[in-house]
């Protein structure tokens, strides 16, 4: 559809909550944002022009910085913070510090923005140093005919100003597998005092299998200890 004949209108639920919705007509826009904010119910949405949003129709991105000025409020993506023109007037900040849109992420300020990334990036770091621990300890378990995928599931979360894994799962394959892979799982107990636990979980159906072929490996190993 050409951005020519697309409008920009103000789309709001009963609870104020909304966007600027860029359509051809008032009744297009009041469909989508009862899809979207109102359990496709057409009844309380608030839908009116916003003719001073229409300079985005091209690109259907709306910034921040824009909304702000224009009394709508967004959070932090970061901070949490209600990025409002109070919090900015409080602040002695200019709303053009607001980074993002209404289409994607926000930040209240390019510091946070940049605080935010510097904690992705801690984060996958992390993420990856647990999954090659992960698999080294799988191997060292079940063989490295175990390893048969990159099948896992980290999560890692920031306690106290540190960094750590809070659950780590990975995935395998074994001889007989007949319902679901099994996996060796790490949790994060604080109020355990010492090495960490690791567990291991395989189907039911499968156990009287994966039990046998966790016997053959364990057999291999002492004769050729």
């Amino acid at each position: 559809m050409r951005s020519e004949n697309l409008k920009a209108f103000s789309v709001l639920n009963r609870e104020h909550e909304g966007a600027i919705h860029f359509a051809t007509s008032n009744l297009e826009a009041r469909k989508w944002g009862a899809h979207e904010y109102n359990d496709g119910e057409w009844g309380g949405m608030h839908v009116t022009r916003f003719p001073d949003a229409d300079q985005f129709a091209e690109t259907g991105i709306v910034p921040a910085e824009f909304l702000i000025d224009h009394g709508w409020w967004l959070t932090c993506c970061y901070s949490g913070v209600k990025m409002d023109s109070d919090w900015y007037e409080e602040q002695g900040r200019p709303t053009s510090d607001a980074v993002g849109s209404q289409q994607g992420l926000c930040f209240a300020c390019p510091e946070y923005e940049q605080y935010w990334k510097q904690e992705k990036a801690e984060i996958a770091h992390l993420k990856v140093i647990w999954l090659e621990r992960m698999k080294k300890l799988l191997v060292s378990t079940f063989g490295p005919e175990a390893l048969t995928g990159e099948h896992h599931h980290i999560y890692v979360t920031i306690r106290d100003g540190h960094y750590l894994c809070q659950q780590a799962i990975l995935y395998f394959s074994f001889p007989g597998m007949t319902l679901n892979e099994a996996s060796i799982r790490f949790d994060t107990d604080y109020t355990k005092i010492g090495p960490p636990d690791l567990k291991c979980h395989v189907c039911t159906g499968d156990l009287e299998v994966f039990q046998a072929w966790r016997a053959t490996l364990q057999m291999e190993q002492s004769n050729g200890a």
